[in-house]
């Protein structure tokens, strides 16, 4: 359950990105102090929103043990 949400969170973190991306690049021809936090914080946003999706999509222990059972299960065996 937790590493479903650590996948939304980090779904939230790189839309954010996307977000503060497209800020940057229409302040950046007025303030270009402004634009390059917001470009700062656009790579920030972006690592942690890429990490935290990795996180949540690895394999549980007890649920890949229990997927190896069942494959070996599914293979046809020769008599």
């Amino acid at each position: 359950m937790i590493r479903y949400e650590l996948t939304y969170l980090g779904r939230a973190f790189v839309a954010s990105s996307i977000i503060l991306l497209l800020l940057s690049a229409i302040f950046f021809m007025s303030n270009q102090d402004l634009s390059n936090t917001m470009g700062d914080f656009t790579y920030f946003f972006l690592v942690i929103g890429v990490l935290l999706v990795g996180a949540g999509k690895l394999p549980d222990d007890d649920e890949s043990e229990d997927q190896e059972h069942e494959d070996s299960d599914k293979i046809p065996q020769k008599s």
